[in-house]
């Protein structure tokens, strides 16, 4: 547990520092989670990664994506049934919900990925959720099929109006189905907008009622409109009782769905066509690979920095009794259609080292003498140097490798498959190499040159016959470097899975640091290609986008200013509001807008609501008293706070989140 990672030229520097220290006992203790440990951030962030990647390499241009969102239904009848008694509650048998849930999932991934109801998946990630309220859990999966993206095939496959009545004389299969969809239709996906998904303008936070329409229309850059006719164009309506009233719902009511899923498991599910080429897939994709949220702090004690954050997650993480269930008896928490192979680029002789007390001395000592564990990087430079006459080895890119070789962790080598061992393997298996900065020129242009081109180090710099000193020269040589397109290759490929505030420190460090005599950045021109990736552009309605352009205006210059450049250089725009010049009132304006949401902010926070809750006297009345105690010392610290209502608890405590923020 005390394991530690460092670069060579730094750990020899660290034991000629302190003198021929031999321990690394003195940096402390650190306990930290890997990728592979299920529910941690490190665990969600990789899979997150991994399916931008899947995405990317298996969305075809003009073929259909989705999002489909799948949840528990807990008066499902084999879940009634299992009750010990009658008067059984059902949020105390989490077992019950878990195993059903699990095995209405199996039915649904052989009608999905074997029966292909809604098309041949070329590829898919999925994750598991559970509701805070009851537990229950419910699926989130984006895929790509091979569906022709039409009018026709999607209005075909998601529906979002309430069919016609048969007449009553028609006792066809068809027509007893469409019975059975309008009978489960009030049930399952009518959305009905209370307080509670309402925000302080009174607008549904989920866009309903949404906007009628004949037809279904796909746009690119924004969501498509499904058929959904009015009433007035012949559009049936449903009036149903709500307590003592009755209330009349009509297509704009109706949450997207597939008739067929609808009959087969009698839940509500959400199916939705993902438009755009890459921008909607990403935050598709961020929503169920989000993971936990919460503030994670290290300790520091007499200049020794412990970090357990094993710890930290045990604190702070609240698991309800159907998560553990779930944990408990292994049900995945996430799952993708392809395995990725994580690959990392380092320059020669400049790999990281694993050691620990343990192993130090011997680790260390080897690295003094010039000797280095192998990677899966030198691994390939080795296979490709010793088979440099094999034509198949001679023109495969290292990202290309795991898909037909795999990598022996002992001995540190890349082995072919073999045939037998490809037909066990369920899921096809494909690479990925992890992004370098630009901040790193020399790495950078190694990094670049992996992806265009195979071989080793020796190779790379060999440009027809002129052998490079360094990889950025043999980057620049190759025409790579000559001008903006590596740079906005670059931008491209990140927009795939970073979120705005990474976009903006990148395209900041290409114009800080991207740029050589010979090419010149043409920072305007990145800008206006790639400024809808550095906002959030989630509810961004046409007046909020202004200021969400401006606000990460302001950010970038300020990078710029703190790396001695300016935005001038560059010929951007200026912001109206820098953060130079008034911070505090920069801050106020950009950082705590109550019409702008952030986004670092989750996309389930609507930030709209901090101005004014929907708070009544006695509630205003607590609100203010807590508030006041927070600002005076003497005061008491501890509240009991009781609310029938789950919604009216969400608003005082959203705004009491908001003042101690």
């Amino acid at each position: 547990m005390d394991l530690r990672a460092t670069y060579p030229p730094d750990a020899l520097r660290w034991l000629q520092r302190d003198c021929g220290a031999k321990s690394v006992e003195d940096l402390g203790h650190i306990v930290m989670f890997r990728k592979y440990h299920p529910g941690t951030r490190p665990y969600f962030q990789e899979m997150f990664y991994n399916a931008t990647t899947i995405m990317a390499r298996t969305r075809k241009s003009g073929f259909c994506s989705f999002m489909f969102t799948f949840t528990c239904n807990p008066n499902w009848p084999e879940i009634k049934r299992n009750l010990l008694r009658d008067n059984q509650k059902i949020v105390d048998r989490f077992d019950i919900i878990c195993r059903i849930y699990e095995d209405k999932l199996r039915k649904l991934h052989t009608l999905l990925e074997k029966k292909h109801i809604l098309g041949k998946i070329l590829g898919s990630a999925e994750s598991r959720e559970f509701q805070k309220r009851i537990g229950g859990p419910h699926l989130h999966r984006v895929y790509c099929t091979d569906i022709p993206a039409t009018p026709e095939n999607v209005e075909n496959l998601i529906w979002a109006h309430i069919p016609k009545e048969p007449p009553a004389n028609d006792k066809s299969v068809w027509a007893n189905f469409l019975r059975k969809v309008r009978e489960l239709l009030p049930k399952h996906q009518f959305h009905d907008c209370g307080a509670h998904c309402r925000n302080s303008r009174g607008k549904c936070k989920k866009g309903f009622p949404k906007p009628f329409s004949k037809f279904t229309i796909l746009h690119d850059d924004k969501p498509a409109e499904y058929k959904r006719p009015s009433p007035e164009d012949g559009g049936e309506t449903l009036t149903l009782p709500r307590g003592r009233a009755k209330i009349t719902y009509n297509n704009s009511h109706v949450v997207a769905y597939n008739p067929f899923i609808l009959v087969m498991f009698r839940t509500h599910h959400n199916l939705e066509y993902a438009y755009g080429q890459s921008d909607n897939l990403k935050y598709a994709l961020k929503y169920p690979f989000k993971g936990a949220s919460f503030s994670y702090v290290r300790s520091s004690i007499d200049g020794r920095i412990d970090v357990d954050e094993p710890a930290q997650y045990a604190k702070m993480i609240y698991r309800s009794p159907s998560e553990g269930y779930s944990r408990s008896m292994g049900y995945k928490y996430a799952f993708l259609s392809h395995t990725v192979i994580a690959l990392k680029i380092h320059l020669p002789d400049n790999q990281k080292l694993y050691f620990n007390s343990r192993t130090a001395p011997t680790i260390l000592a080897n690295a003094e003498e010039g000797i280095l564990p192998d990677t899966h990087l030198t691994a390939y430079w080795k296979l490709w140097r010793k088979n440099i006459n094999d034509p198949v080895i001679r023109n495969i890119l290292f990202e290309e490798l795991p898909e037909t070789y795999s990598f022996d962790i002992k001995e540190k080598v890349w082995r072919k498959r073999r045939m037998a061992v490809v037909r066990k393997i369920t899921k096809p298996i494909i690479g990925r190499i992890y992004t370098v900065s630009p901040r790193e020129p020399e790495k950078f242009a190694l990094y670049v040159l992996t992806k265009h081109f195979p071989g080793d180090p020796e190779e790379l710099k060999n440009v027809n016959g002129q052998i490079c000193t360094t990889f950025a020269d043999a980057a620049r040589l190759r025409g790579l470097f000559e001008d903006n397109g590596v740079w906005e290759r670059t931008l491209r490929e990140a927009s795939l899975s970073l979120n705005p505030s990474q976009m903006r420190q990148l395209y900041a460090n290409i114009l800080v640091f991207g740029g050589t005599e010979k090419c010149v950045i043409d920072g305007l021109n990145l800008w206006e290609m790639f400024k809808d990736q550095m906002y959030d552009r989630r509810r961004c309605t046409e007046d909020e986008k202004l200021l969400r352009i401006d606000r990460a205006l302001a950010i970038i210059e300020r990078y710029l200013l703190s790396n001695g450049r300016t935005m001038y250089e560059f010929d951007l725009p200026a912001p109206n509001n820098p953060l130079i010049n008034d911070p505090d009132r920069a801050l106020d304006q950009f950082f705590f807008p109550n019409n702008v949401n952030s986004d670092e902010v989750d996309e389930t926070v609507d930030t709209s609501a901090l101005e004014k809750a929907n708070l009544n006297a006695e509630q205003d009345k607590f609100f203010k008293m807590v508030r006041n105690a927070a600002f005076d010392p003497n005061s008491v610290n501890k509240y009991f706070l009781f609310i029938r209502r789950w919604w009216y608890r969400e608003n005082i405590f959203t705004k009491l989140c908001f003042i101690s923020a």
